[in-house]
């Protein structure tokens, strides 16, 4: 068994790094499933939705939810998700932060939790030498 990975983003930007991410790996290496939170969603109807995705993606696992934005109407119901399985919720969604869930699939939830919050911190880089020009 293995966890699902569930990207809840405004609009498709989950689907794309999903897809990005597919591309690199070849396929994803676990069950994953995307979704979009449009600007006139009804919350209600987006909860209902996402209970179902968690209902097909929990084998027995757990299933982790990602999100674009903390604070956001995609993490607000991400945390307020309504449903009974295991599952964890992580902010701040990017590609490297996906790469590294694909990449430790094989762990539980908390510790692929624990991977994907820090591969995506440590996939931010600021140029320490900076490259603006006059």
């Amino acid at each position: 068994m293995s966890i699902g990975l569930i990207t809840i983003t405004h609009n498709h930007i989950g689907a794309e790094i999903l897809d990005t991410a597919c591309q690199i790996f070849g396929e994803a290496p676990l069950p994953t499933r995307h979704c979009p939170v449009a600007a006139d969603v009804d919350p209600a109807e987006l909860r209902a939705g996402l209970v179902a995705l968690v209902a097909e993606l929990d084998h027995g696992d757990g299933v982790l939810l990602v999100t674009d934005l903390y604070g956001s109407t995609p993490c607000n119901i991400a945390h307020n998700h309504g449903t009974t399985h295991c599952i964890r919720v992580i902010a701040g969604l990017n590609l490297p932060m996906v790469l590294r869930i694909f990449n430790y699939a094989h762990l539980d939830l908390t510790l692929i939790a624990e991977k994907a919050a820090t591969g995506g911190q440590r996939g931010i880089i600021a140029d320490p030498a900076g490259t603006e020009r006059a």
